[in-house]
């Protein structure tokens, strides 16, 4: 089909992708009213001792290998213990996240909760719960070859992250905008009725000499 023709297809039957977007932006809206707020509280952990700064692929294996070790049911059930919250540790394993940055030899650990103070005390927790016990696993080591992870700061203020009104209304639209003109396309394609002159030229290829008129019952 020439690109006039969806042109007039668009100018024709328009209502079709508008009321197709709305519905798709109410079902959006829908959606992020029925989804349990999450908030995100960070703390980020420092490694020092025995590593080869010059290589940053080695550096980055140590921070992977203490992230692992950040998410095991050792940590978690510690971490629910001190806090006395009752979750159990895959349910707190499940909140928990790492982020591995090796230039600036860092181990960022994110916890998302549904209350914003309980992340906080969680992302607090986990950071003190690995810090013991990397000190622990290091007390028999030499000196020159222990590997030091330190809670670098407090843990941030947590953020709302979900759900991203705004943004999860927006994709809504589109896909049902993108939905109206599928539909539309459609149904101009199975459509083959002959209410004007243009619409037989268009299908015949020939062009119109006369038309009967419509007798008027008036």
């Amino acid at each position: 089909m020439p690109l006039q023709e969806y042109t007039r297809v668009l100018r024709e039957r328009w209502w079709i992708v508008v009321i197709s977007a709305l519905f798709a932006s109410a079902v959006g809206v829908a959606f992020a009213s029925s989804q349990t707020p999450v908030y995100r509280s960070s703390v980020r952990l420092e490694m020092s001792g025995n590593v080869d700064y010059s290589q940053v692929l080695a550096v980055e294996k140590v921070l992977r290998q203490v992230g692992a070790h950040v998410r095991t049911g050792g940590v978690a059930e510690e971490v629910d213990r001190r806090l006395r919250l009752g979750l159990g540790a895959d349910a707190i394993l499940g909140k928990i996240r790492t982020q591995v940055f090796a230039d600036s030899l860092l181990l960022q650990v994110d916890v998302d909760d549904s209350d914003p103070r309980r992340s906080e005390q969680l992302a607090a927790a986990v950071g003190a719960v690995t810090q013991e016990r990397q000190v622990q696993a290091m007390a028999m080591e030499p000196a020159e070859r222990q590997i030091n992870v330190t809670v670098l700061d407090r843990p941030s203020p947590a953020l709302f992250v979900w759900p991203q009104t705004r943004s999860i209304v927006t994709a809504s639209a589109l896909m049902g905008a993108l939905a109206g003109i599928v539909l539309l396309l459609l149904l101009e394609y199975i459509d083959d009725s002959v209410e004007s002159d243009a619409d037989a030229e268009r299908y015949l290829g020939l062009p119109v000499l006369g038309m009967i008129p419509v007798e008027s019952r008036r």
